[in-house]
């Protein structure tokens, strides 16, 4: 009884901090709510998105290929890789808006897409 009631905590306090994380990784995203001009990506847009392409491993690449600017330009990874370009840090944004559990539970789950952004990064 005593090991159902601790159980059911942890899963309880598992849950909130997995919802924190997601309510705060959701605000993050919205510091990009740009809209795309009237005539569809401009220049320096389209130099983004390519050298967003770049550097992505091959099925990664193909994958965004294949959707295009638009729908890729919805895509969490694109949007992180323009934030972190301009400045926005995930990691410092949700530093200071999770507790400390929250926040290494985050960064647990965050390594793959990471290390891609590091890879995107290493182009300037």
């Amino acid at each position: 009884m005593i090991q159902e009631k601790i159980s059911v905590e942890t899963r309880s306090q598992s849950l909130s901090a997995l919802s924190r994380i997601a309510q705060n990784s959701q605000q993050y995203y919205t510091l990009l709510e740009k809209p795309m001009g009237e005539d569809g990506p401009g220049y320096e847009e389209m130099e983004q998105y390519h050298a967003f392409l770049q550097n992505l491993p091959e099925g990664l690449k193909a994958h965004f290929q294949r959707k295009g600017y638009a729908a890729t330009r919805k895509n969490v990874l694109f949007r992180r890789f323009l934030l972190e370009r301009s400045g926005k840090c995930m990691k410092a944004f949700l530093q200071e808006s999770l507790d400390a559990a929250e926040f290494r539970l985050w960064q647990e789950q965050d390594s793959y897409q990471q290390e891609l952004l590091q890879r995107l990064n290493q182009l300037g």
